[in-house]
């Protein structure tokens, strides 16, 4: 299929009607139902007993805050202080025009100060590849685009672009299964052609992270086909994190590989209901290791250890937001 014709409902949900009436089911009706035989992994999970020699930190969406200063706490900036790298899903556009409808998502410079409380700026890479990227016209993401690199940040998820090389032994790769708007795929990558593109753009002797933009808003657990779809994806990929879900879904482990379906959000402006369940999301860090004594696959990279917390939104003034961790999910 055309990436460029895919049907959206009313031309502003990134689904098609039926997966839109599905998604509104799930939210209002099915709600909490759990899937069977997927859980959580503990929050601390040893993969193997390789010397790690990276470590790259990860968080979920990350969101417009509404004008509101941003703050992370202490214990939070402490989990990513000892990363080389961070990554996350920049979900928005810098834009200072006129909004056509509430849907639309507009990011501020409070929340890029916010993310050098983490990490050097260099050292982020923020992928676009999201259903808010063609919110806007062509020229205000490119807009966009151009001040977060002139601030220092790494894009990618670009259709001419979907992977990143962090240095030559890491590879990202990240795609979108939706955009609310037609023009969006004309300058994101979609997830209808990475299977066009499999196995070629797996970097050998590296750590291949598959970073996708998938799944359906608001649900706790994945639908069977995300699920289907990411254990056949592990067969190319050593590890799986997803986002765009704006709730935390399971980390798991498949055949002794990494499978974060999605780490929910970042940030958000409002706790307010029918957004409240946007105020929490998943902190993750990966250790990472080359396996020189395996007898299938010289030189084989994988996920050493992993680290995850819960993480909440506080709004504790009417301009602030302060994010800590959290021991558990209020649902």
């Amino acid at each position: 299929m055309d990436k460029k014709r895919e049907k959206r409902f009313l031309g502003i949900s990134p689904y098609p009607m039926l997966d839109t009436f599905r998604v509104l089911w799930h939210n209002l009706v099915i709600k909490r139902r759990k899937r069977k035989q997927i859980n959580f992994i503990p929050k601390k999970y040893r993969f193997n007993d390789l010397k790690p020699q990276y470590t790259i930190g990860i968080i979920g969406d990350i969101m417009g805050t509404g004008l509101k200063e941003v703050n992370f706490s202490q214990h939070l900036q402490t989990f990513y202080s000892d990363c080389d790298y961070l990554l996350g899903n920049f979900e928005g556009t810098f834009y200072d025009g006129d909004k056509k409808i509430l849907l639309e998502k507009v990011i501020t410079e409070e929340t890029t100060h916010a993310l050098s409380q983490l990490g050097d700026k260099g050292h982020w890479y923020l992928s676009i590849a999201n259903n808010h990227s063609g919110d806007f016209s062509l020229r205000d993401f490119e807009g966009s685009v151009e001040y977060l690199e002139a601030l220092g940040f790494n894009i990618f998820g670009f259709d001419y672009k979907p992977m990143i090389d962090m240095n030559e032994d890491i590879r990202i790769h990240t795609y979108s299964q939706w955009s609310n708007k037609v023009r969006g795929w004309d300058t994101i990558a979609s997830l209808r052609e990475l299977e066009t593109y499999l196995p070629e753009i797996i970097k050998k002797n590296a750590f291949n992270l598959f970073f996708p933009h998938w799944g359906y808003e608001y649900e706790l657990y994945p639908r069977k086909n995300i699920m289907r779809k990411a254990k056949e994806l592990l067969k190319d990929f050593d590890a799986i994190i997803g986002h765009h879900t704006h709730v935390p879904q399971p980390v798991t482990v498949h055949k002794n590989q990494l499978l974060a379906y999605s780490l929910g959000d970042m940030c958000f402006k409002t706790d307010r209901f029918p957004y409240n369940k946007e105020c929490y999301g998943i902190i993750m860090k990966i250790s990472i290791a080359k396996d020189i004594d395996d007898p299938i696959n010289e030189n084989r990279w994988e996920v050493q250890n992993v680290e995850w917390e819960y993480t909440k939104c506080n709004f504790i003034k009417e301009n602030e937001i302060f994010i800590d961790t959290i021991l558990e999910l209020p649902w």
